[in-house]
């Protein structure tokens, strides 16, 4: 693998890191938790603090998540 090669696989490596968390820090925090939360997500409540700071009601998004997990249907056994 080439320099130029290594050095485009780190880039996209490193960018794909920085997509997996939405910086949209006005955004309904109990349906974003909630979202995660159906989804059976773990909550991303410190990389929300970190990236939105006094911008995040951790309150709310852990309200959502709750809610969110709560309704997910049991899996496995009888």
């Amino acid at each position: 693998m080439t320099d130029k090669q290594l050095l485009a696989v780190a880039v996209a490596v490193m960018n794909c890191g920085c997509a997996a968390i939405s910086t949209d820090c006005a955004q309904d925090w109990y349906g974003a938790g909630e979202r995660h939360g159906r989804l059976g997500m773990q909550p991303w409540d410190v990389q929300y603090a970190a990236a939105c700071g006094k911008g995040f009601d951790q309150a709310r998004y852990a309200s959502g998540w709750q809610a969110g997990a709560s309704a997910r249907p049991a899996l496995g056994g009888s």
